[in-house]
């Protein structure tokens, strides 16, 4: 069994992309898509902000801004395709464990409470029960980086509504803060291959999601794989973009398994490559054992 850890850092773009290319095209899609609307100049105030503070953490959420992947994970889609047939979302909890700048958490939100909308219940009243039933949480920093969510307020403008939804704090108290068998689902989005392998840290995320979870409460999820494990040590080379942690199927399967009954494994491709091999997207779930 591979022992894996959380491990914080500035991480690299990918060759061919920066900070300078990826802000802007995120900010211009969120803007398409009528979710915000940014003030004149807003884009190179903010550019410069981050670029004064050294860059951005996890250059990989940046650059698929307004591009969430939980709306690409074959169970999520057909959820939706069918209009949450016979969920009452009203009473379900969901917790978006590792949300980064929290895209996979609004658009959660925007779904509970377009269902609850159609449902009958006035939009206002709906959009804070959505609110109040989401939870989500990223690691703190130990730097003078931004902690993720931060960026998430700065891109969507929306810091006033969405703070009592946002948890930052260490990962050995993400059972005190969500609270034990609260949760109908856990979302991790793009999480696992972003944990460094040193110790145990893995292992610590995999058990929380569980603990937090309700009896036949699941997992849901997508991370980077190949057709290998691939774990990486230490600092890297300017444009080396692969994830310190990199995880076959199989491997993938095994971790999840030591919580969660009915693994499923989706592979899907991905247009990253790793030694001339592609990298894949493994989109997971699985149900939460009963002891």
């Amino acid at each position: 069994m591979l022992i894996i850890t959380m491990k914080q850092g500035v991480r690299p773009f990918p060759k061919g992309t920066s900070l300078e290319t990826a802000l802007p095209a995120g900010m211009d899609r969120l803007e398409a898509s009528g979710r915000v609307v940014y003030p004149a100049g807003y884009q190179e105030e903010l550019l410069s902000e981050y670029n004064d503070q050294g860059g951005v953490i996890y250059p990989h959420i940046f650059l698929r801004i307004g591009d969430p992947n939980i709306l690409k994970h074959p169970i999520v889609k057909r959820m939706i395709e069918k209009g949450f047939e016979g969920a009452n979302l009203s009473e379900k909890r969901i917790f978006d464990y590792g949300c980064g700048i929290g895209d996979d958490t609004r658009i959660v939100i925007d779904y509970i409470t377009k269902y609850l909308v159609e449902s009958g219940l006035p939009e206002e009243d709906a959009r804070e029960v959505a609110k109040q039933n989401v939870r989500a949480f990223d690691v703190v920093r130990d730097d003078d980086m931004l902690n993720t969510p931060e960026y998430g307020y700065d891109l969507f403008l929306d810091r006033e509504e969405m703070k009592d939804v946002f948890i930052v704090d260490e990962p050995k108290n993400v059972v005190k803060l969500i609270g034990r068998g609260t949760q109908d689902a856990v979302w991790s989005g793009s999480v696992i291959h972003a944990i460094g392998p040193d110790d145990d840290g893995l292992a610590e995320y995999v058990d929380n999601a569980y603990a937090v979870l309700k009896n036949g409460g699941g997992i849901f999820g997508t991370t980077l794989g190949y057709e290998k494990t691939v774990l990486r040590h230490g600092p890297r080379e300017e444009g080396d973009f692969l994830p310190p942690t990199v995880l076959s199927s199989e491997d993938l399967k095994e971790y999840l398994g030591t919580r969660f009954d009915n693994v499923e494994i989706f592979e899907a491709p991905c247009k990253y490559e790793h030694e001339g091999k592609p990298l894949k997207r493994l989109f997971f779930s699985g149900v939460k054992k009963l002891k």
